[in-house]
């Protein structure tokens, strides 16, 4: 967390809490990555920049909104 913005948190809880914001989802409107990168500001103080969230699904072998959708 360089900005020194949001919580600190590590790689294995951020993977984490994408997981668990996609398996809420709706199955036929996917998040996108930006839409997960907003969520994880506004309910867990997590500031990350779209790539990064985009980097972490694909550690966890999740596909793209379009492919999920």
């Amino acid at each position: 967390n360089k900005s020194n913005e949001g919580s600190d948190v590590t790689s294995e809880d951020l993977k984490f809490l994408i997981r668990e914001l996609i398996d809420t989802e709706d199955k036929s409107l996917p998040y996108s990555d930006e839409y997960l990168r907003i969520q994880l500001k506004e309910k867990f103080k997590v500031s990350l920049s779209r790539r990064t969230v985009a980097k972490y699904r694909l550690d966890l072998k999740i596909p793209s909104s379009k492919v999920r959708g």
